[in-house]
């Protein structure tokens, strides 16, 4: 799929009816919010770092009155970027956020199990100075001269949750992990897999009152009271790596010693070099062997993490209130599904690559635009020839 039919998933209709609904627009006189949309989406592939004067300079550029369809005229300075981040409501881009997922998730057949989509869940912490922002939390020892925001992501084959942390309560993954997947809407329809940071038995037994499937990774003997033994594993395939030793049903018991409502499927195995790995579950019908071949798919959202922490400047804040740094972060997730989805679709090996090929393409769509604006044909060759560049 080509990068014009891409962005056509993201209509300017839809963009004006968000606007109108959420009244983002209001008393606005300059930098209507879907044009601060296709700026901040813009820019942030068009340059790997951005900034609020890299802004002031592509929205004062030719290509880009012609991108978002803005009078050439009309010029603007950083400080009215920042303040209309600022003010503008992060709704609008969480609902266009909302609205993309659906239709991007659309586009993409489903990679994972055919009965069960896999839902990886992950945090991951900014630290920035405390002097530098208003809003955080410190973490005490020897970070408390910084303060620290925290997002946690749902992802499946595309991002399909986001949250944004500031409050100390947050600070621990067992708040932060357990809210992301009882808020996300998909949870419930897929298996959900998350790492060792959720701990709580009280949010493993929310999770399973709830009736959302989940595998996570558990210290080795935990304190807790065996239901039933399964010494029989089933033959595991030639290329499993690891040697099952365990696999029981039991209640588990917190620090204070109150014993789980529900009981689990607790799962143990050695690797090659004699390192222990327990995983935990509420899934009875699959085989041991299957849990912790499910588990390791885990490792996708770590990669996602590393393509946005470098690719998307996602550590950079380019607003220091909570409502732009909400708004950045929702069209950074666009913006990651627009990528994804064009990655998958084009057979692209890495995100990377996706990217760059992303903004190289658009940016001959734009000239190809511009060509046929003033009555050329861009598909025509030249009648004198190849004409260089200089």
């Amino acid at each position: 799929m080509r990068v014009p039919d891409l962005l056509k998933l993201i209509p300017e209709e839809r963009l004006a009816f968000l606007a109108d609904y959420h009244k983002t627009d209001h008393k606005v006189k300059k930098l209507p919010v879907s044009v601060l949309f296709k700026l901040l989406l813009y820019s942030q592939f068009e340059v790997k770092h951005n900034s609020l004067r890299v802004m002031e300079n592509i929205f004062n550029s030719y290509a880009f009155s012609h991108l978002s369809d803005k009078s050439e005229a009309q010029k603007i300075h950083y400080s009215s970027i920042s303040e209309r981040l600022s003010r503008a409501d992060a709704v609008f881009f969480e609902a266009l956020y909302q609205d993309c997922i659906e239709r991007f998730s659309a586009q993409l057949p489903s990679k994972d199990n055919k009965q069960h989509q896999l839902l990886r869940f992950d945090s991951t912490l900014i630290s920035l100075s405390s002097k530098l922002i208003r809003i955080g939390f410190r973490s005490g020892g020897s970070q408390e001269h910084v303060k620290q925001l925290k997002f946690t992501i749902g992802y499946s084959e595309i991002p399909e949750y986001v949250a944004f942390h500031h409050q100390a309560t947050f600070n621990s993954e067992n708040v932060a992990l357990k809210q992301a997947i009882v808020g996300c809407p998909a949870s419930n329809k897929s298996i959900v897999i998350v790492d060792a940071g959720l701990q709580s038995r009280d949010a493993y037994d929310e999770l399973f009152d709830q009736g959302i499937n989940f595998i996570t990774r558990i210290n080795p003997n935990p304190r807790s009271v065996v239901v039933e033994e399964n010494n029989l594993f089933e033959a595991t395939p030639d290329d499993y790596k690891l040697r099952l030793v365990t696999d029981r049903k039991l209640y588990l018991y917190n620090r204070k010693g109150k014993k789980t409502k529900n009981v689990y499927r607790y799962i143990e195995a050695v690797k090659p070099n004699g390192e222990v790995l327990a995983f935990l579950t509420n899934i009875f019908d699959f085989q041991a062997y299957e849990i912790t071949a499910l588990y390791k798919k885990r490792w996708d959202i770590e990669v996602f993490f590393k393509f946005i922490k470098q690719e998307l400047n996602f550590s950079h804040l380019l607003s220091r209130s909570i409502n732009g740094i909400k708004a950045v972060l929702y069209v950074r997730m666009i913006l990651s599904l627009l990528i994804i989805t064009y990655q998958k679709l084009n057979r692209i090996k890495s995100s990377k690559s996706a990217k760059q090929q992303f903004a190289l393409e658009m940016e001959a769509e734009l000239m190809k635009f511009i060509v046929r604006l003033y009555g050329g044909d861009p598909d025509k060759p030249p009648t004198n020839g190849h004409i260089p560049f200089w």
